[in-house]
């Protein structure tokens, strides 16, 4: 059996056993289309393959955060995948812990809350000052024999400033307990930050947060800019191959069909575009727009500064902006006041209670900035005489009659549909795409009840939009 340069083929008999396929129309009879896609000659190529793609694109991000050269790492459908691979990994690593403990900041992304409940991984959560930074005295004293991994932000969910990376890796190293850095909310940006930008002036230096700290064991990045809505390719990238295999095998089935490594699987259409897109704009067309976005972040955030009304809750420092409602404002009604102006903001409740406004800047924001400006200001005028941020009294009555112990399913469906027919006919909100009463019902319940909630609203808005029946 010989190899064809070419493409690869799945049989190569002898010359006289081959068949003449030369009668057969349209098709050349060595295209390779007719056996296998795997033997055709436009996907022959390293490159092509789903393997190779994920090489490419952790390739880039290591050369992006200047990772050292045994450094690897594996690609993850989005922050929610990535923290739950991680955290496994972290925990399987240490196989006898009765309560392995995840320590992190309150100003961590939520997907490794969620990754802790599915895990059995109790969280345990360090309150962050007023800049929004970890105490490092109270993440210090957080760590004890039983916590399997340290989570870093670089910058932080809520606030979008960065964590001393430095002195938790010294803090970390003094205990032997491995760091993880969560960069998914906006590294992508700072990480080009410490770049020149296209005219040559730099921007002001950062503290490292990347491989160059000595004491980060591993490190999470979004491909691609943060656009406020969670990246579907993100990637985890180890200092060695000896801190990733935990992870290969919180991948791998202990019972079950075994999935064997195969030489040649096809790219999925996302891996392969992003692949290709890296390829095609290189480092010096993704710096090139990580540093617009930067800019246009700092102007928008000096111009909010100005807004009676609001005020910017931490410097900028990454891509995101995160907005306190002042003067009694209900930051709800403000975020659909926004929204109907075209400028969508997420609402966040901290874990102190309150609720701010998270926003995401890009680079095509830069030449539309005053406009924004110009919109919140009309926005938060629009807000003023429409009443705080009570709860419907209706609303507020049928949620007193919720058992805090147990959630009834059909009870959450009714409330949250009372809430959204609020939202509907609310002559007090101006915006008809109004989630105010909705938002302000899963804020005034108690934990347990809102998590009962917040799955009624997540099934009432995910509902199959049929259009024909196949028969």
């Amino acid at each position: 059996m010989t190899r064809a340069p070419a493409h690869l083929r799945l049989m190569d008999p002898a010359d006289d056993d081959r068949p003449d396929l030369s009668a057969v129309p349209v098709h050349l009879p060595d295209d390779g289309r007719l056996a296998h896609p795997a033997t055709c000659e436009e996907r022959a190529s390293e490159q092509s393959t789903h393997q190779g793609c994920e090489n490419s694109i952790v390739g880039f991000v290591c050369d992006l955060l200047r990772a050292p050269a045994e450094a690897v790492g594996t690609l993850a459908r989005g922050a929610q995948e990535a923290a739950l691979l991680t955290l496994q990994g972290a925990r399987d690593a240490r196989p006898g812990l009765r309560r392995p403990t995840l320590v992190l900041p309150e100003s961590a992304s939520p997907v490794w809350f969620t990754a802790c409940d599915a895990l059995g991984v109790v969280a345990v959560t360090v309150p962050i000052d007023s800049a929004g930074r970890v105490g490092l005295g109270g993440l210090a004293a957080a760590i004890t024999e039983e916590t399997v991994l340290v989570v870093a932000s670089a910058p932080s969910f809520t606030h979008g400033v960065v964590d001393p990376i430095a002195w938790i890796a010294a803090a970390c190293a003094a205990t032997g307990t491995p760091l993880h850095v969560d960069a998914t909310a906006g590294g992508w940006a700072i990480a080009y930050r410490r770049l020149a930008e296209p005219d040559g002036e730099r921007r002001q230096p950062m503290p490292t947060w990347d491989f160059d700290v000595p004491g980060v064991t591993s490190l999470t990045l979004d491909v691609g800019p943060d656009r406020g809505v969670g990246s579907d390719l993100s990637v985890i990238v180890h200092r060695s191959t000896g801190t990733r295999q935990p992870l290969h095998l919180a991948r791998l089935a202990r019972r079950g069909p075994q999935l064997w490594p195969t030489p040649w699987r096809a790219p999925s259409g996302l891996v392969d575009d992003v692949a290709e897109t890296l390829r095609e704009i290189g480092h010096e067309g993704c710096s090139a727009l990580a540093h617009a976005a930067l800019g246009a972040t700092a102007d928008l955030a000096a111009l909010l500064d100005e807004l009676p009304g609001v005020a910017v809750a931490a410097p900028a420092e990454a891509t995101h902006l995160t907005l306190r409602a002042t003067s009694g404002l209900d930051p709800f009604l403000l975020a659909d006041c926004w929204l109907r102006r075209g400028w969508a903001s997420t609402p966040v409740t901290l874990v102190t209670g309150e609720t701010v406004l998270r926003i995401a800047v890009t680079a095509a924001m830069g030449e539309h900035v005053a406009q924004c400006a110009a919109d919140l200001t009309a926005a938060l005028e629009e807000c003023r005489g429409h009443g705080g941020t009570e709860l419907d009294p209706r609303l507020a009555r049928y949620l007193g009659h919720l058992r805090d112990d147990v959630v009834d399913d059909r009870a959450a469906h009714l409330l949250i549909d009372a809430a959204a027919v609020l939202d509907e006919h609310d002559d007090g909100s101006p915006s008809r795409t109004s989630q105010r009463s909705t938002y302000q019902l899963l804020q005034a319940a108690s934990p347990r009840v809102r998590r009962g909630l917040l799955a009624a609203h997540h099934d009432r808005r995910s509902t199959p939009t049929r259009r024909t029946t196949v028969e």
